[in-house]
């Protein structure tokens, strides 16, 4: 559009001006008054808004205190309970796991190896596991507290991953908001210069009101209708740019102080992924620490019903089972070879003897020496390897076996590599394996008393035995392993 030629004013029209130019003053400094409420940034500053990530903040000079940032009062819809939180995939916090009540626990429940003992026994068999006092229900805790440490160690992952996802967001919305802060500022410190100039023309009475308030024909206005178009659009447009201006600047505050609770968020659920990783670790420590004492006191637990350990009761079953395997034919049980331990040596437990947990008496188990005087008369034939004679023979270990026997029937019955008169397991298997020497198919009773004499020549020393054994077999709910 082309500039408008403006002629300068009669003396006349100086003189019927001067009325309207007073009232334009009036208005000017209305404008003025209104322009002085209403600037709220100076136009070097409110081009200069970064975001969070997008620049270090600039330090205040030496011996100035930084002014602070003010934020406009937000609404936060903040949840009323726990059970509202929104903590993602990972769902609700678990819920802290109880220790174990020993009153009703599963033999099976308390074994931290599931190897200990041979798996058909938890379930034939009855033991009290209040008599292991604080040991089990310590591990039982310890168990629990590794659940619930590994279930807030996921919770807090997806809690840091969802955190990271919703600050990356937000910084995303961030950036728009700045350029939108930014360009209503723009508008709002132009706006501001139109009505700033339009306040100073008009005070001073300047041909060029028109061209500020954008008339087309100013032939055709009054100064007054000119003044008063021209304060009123220039005034609507700064408003408008201001609310504008306001109204960004809300949105990024907004902004600003949800990222500082994501990032709250975010921190807490690293943190909390620090405390469930070394939570983790002590009760894994514990459990390793708790674990094989727990196991050397389950294995001396009583079996309810009879005068023997479980570990015990674990070596003859073991030792049948494994003849049952190898051997079909033989039909050899273990509470018959229960029997023959009770005799013996009351199942490892002579002189003070206790059977550990891999079944070798705490002592080694000795007979009378053989010397003929009242028993046999057995020179030495093992040089005193199991005996600790070297004149006479003994019978050693926890089922009696005179070292010429242990040679011919010795096995390694726990595995270990190692064939010991002293060892439980190792002796069950001999025991076995002499039984089964004597006569076959053990089940009929008949032969089983047979066998029994060929283990030791005393009808009386048989009788005992079946009797222990029928014993045995009554009291637990355990069938026979043939």
């Amino acid at each position: 559009m082309g500039e408008r030629q403006l002629l300068a004013p009669t003396p006349a029209q100086r003189s019927r001006r001067s009325p309207l130019l007073r009232r334009r003053g009036r208005s000017a400094f209305g404008v003025l008054a209104l322009l002085s409420g209403l600037l709220v940034l100076p136009a070097d500053s409110a081009l200069s808004q970064e975001g969070p990530d997008q620049g270090q903040q600039e330090e205040a000079p030496e011996g100035e205190t930084p002014a602070e940032e003010e934020l406009p009062e937000i609404e936060l819809d903040l949840p009323d309970s726990v059970d509202d939180l929104d903590v993602g995939p990972g769902g609700p916090p678990p819920r802290v796991l109880p220790s174990g009540d020993l009153s009703n626990v599963r033999l099976a429940d308390l074994i931290p190896n599931p190897e200990l003992i041979h798996p058909d026994l938890p379930g034939g068999i009855t033991v009290n596991p209040s008599s292991l006092g604080p040991l089990a229900s310590d591990l039982n805790q310890a168990r629990a507290d590794l659940i619930d440490a590994r279930d807030r160690l996921a919770e807090s992952r997806t809690n840091f991953d969802l955190a990271s996802l919703r600050v990356s967001a937000i910084d995303a919305e961030l950036d728009i908001a700045i350029e939108a802060s930014q360009s209503t500022s723009v508008a709002e410190i132009e706006a501001t210069d139109d009505l700033r100039g339009f306040a100073v023309s008009a005070f001073v009475g300047s041909e060029e009101l028109g061209e500020l308030a954008f008339a087309n024909d100013l032939d055709s206005m009054s100064l007054t209708t000119l003044a008063e178009e021209a304060e009123t659009f220039l005034s609507t447009t700064m408003l408008d740019a201001v609310d504008d201006a306001s109204s960004a600047d809300s949105t990024m505050a907004e902004l600003r102080l949800e990222r500082l609770l994501q990032e709250a968020e975010r921190n807490a659920a690293a943190n909390n992924r620090e405390v469930a990783l070394a939570d983790i670790a002590s009760a894994e420590e514990r459990i390793d620490t708790l674990g094989p004492e727990l196991e050397a006191s389950i294995l001396q637990l009583q079996v309810e019903g009879t005068d023997m350990p479980l570990v015990v009761l674990d070596a003859y079953y073991t030792a049948a089972d494994n003849f049952r395997r190898d051997r079909p034919s033989c039909r050899v049980s273990w509470h018959q070879l229960a029997g023959i331990g009770r005799v013996e040596s009351g199942h490892g437990t002579f002189g003070g003897s206790v059977v550990g947990r891999d079944g070798r008496t705490s002592d080694e188990i000795l007979g009378p020496v053989l010397d003929g005087d009242p028993w046999l008369a057995i020179p030495d034939t093992d040089g005193g390897k199991y005996d600790l004679d070297t004149v006479w023979d003994r019978a050693v270990g926890p089922m009696q076996f005179i070292p010429g026997s242990w040679a011919r029937h010795g096995q390694d019955g726990n595995g270990d590599g190692v064939v010991d008169p002293h060892n439980l397991y190792d002796a069950a298997m001999a025991a076995a394996s002499h039984l089964c020497a004597s006569s076959g198919n053990l089940d009929q009773r008949a032969n089983y008393q047979r066998a029994l004499l060929g283990y030791n020549r005393s009808t009386a020393y048989g009788l005992l035995v079946m009797g222990y054994a029928d014993e045995y077999l009554e009291a637990l709910d355990l069938a026979p392993n043939y």
